[in-house]
Parts: structure tokens; sequence; C-alpha cells
């Protein structure tokens, strides 16, 4: 069976990335536990490179943003607890965009989508917790 074939029985897993497919093929079908885990370790590496390299970039947004327009650390902090408390609690994370059922196919698709990508038809629009 090759990974891109879905075991019997498991059509309705929602597996959004080819790391989620790995690890629950591996655990759940004895596909090379040790294969699996050093992709894992791979994709962990991939994925503190991405975030040391965000966080570089943010500094440097930031950094031109205080030097170009004036703004204070102050107006960013204020920013930061705004938008933390969009979802009701102060926790160090922003609003997360849960899945949306298409009203045609019922089926899930991301937040972010404007057509369902199941059968193409128009999602309805929900409000920007963020928005004025």
């Amino acid at each position: 069976m090759n990974q891109n074939t879905i075991p019997e029985g498991c059509e309705n897993y929602v597996l959004p990335n080819d790391a989620k497919w790995r690890l629950f093929f591996g655990e759940c079908h004895g596909g090379g536990g040790e294969a699996v885990a050093g992709r894992a370790r791979t994709d962990v590496e991939l994925l503190k490179h991405d975030v040391d390299r965000l966080l570089l970039i943010s500094e440097a947004i930031w950094t031109l943003l205080k030097r170009e327009h004036g703004y204070s650390d102050d107006v960013l902090t204020d920013l930061i607890t705004k938008i933390d408390l969009a979802d009701g609690r102060i926790d160090g994370r922003g609003v997360k965009e849960l899945p949306s059922q298409c009203p045609y196919c019922n089926r899930a698709n991301s937040g972010s989508r404007a057509f369902c990508i199941y059968c193409g038809k128009l999602l309805p629009m929900k409000a920007n917790p963020l928005s004025r």
C-alpha cells in the first residue's frame, strides 16, 4: 500500500498535510516506525527554522515601524493584547479559524475559503472578530 492509499475504514479521517499522513499511517498500520520518526524529527527541525526566520522578520518589521513611523513598544503591546483577547482569553494565542461546514455537501472546509473545495459552491461568510 503506498502513502496515498487510504486504508479501508479510514476514509473519514481528515489528514491536512503529508507529515500527519505519515505519522497516522506509521502508527496505525505499522508502516515503518523508525523511518516515520526520522521524518517527523526532520519536520520539527524545518518548523524550528521557520519559526526562527519569522521571529527575525517580525523584529525587522517592528524596528522599521518604530524608526520610520514613531510607534512605541506600548502600542505594539496593546495591539497584541487586543488580538489575544479576540477569543475571550489572554493565552498568547490568536483566534484559530475553525473549519466550516459546507451547507450544500456538508463537508469540512478551511475557515479562510470562499468556495467549497468539494462541490465548488460559495461558502457563507464569517464575521471577523478583529473588525470594528
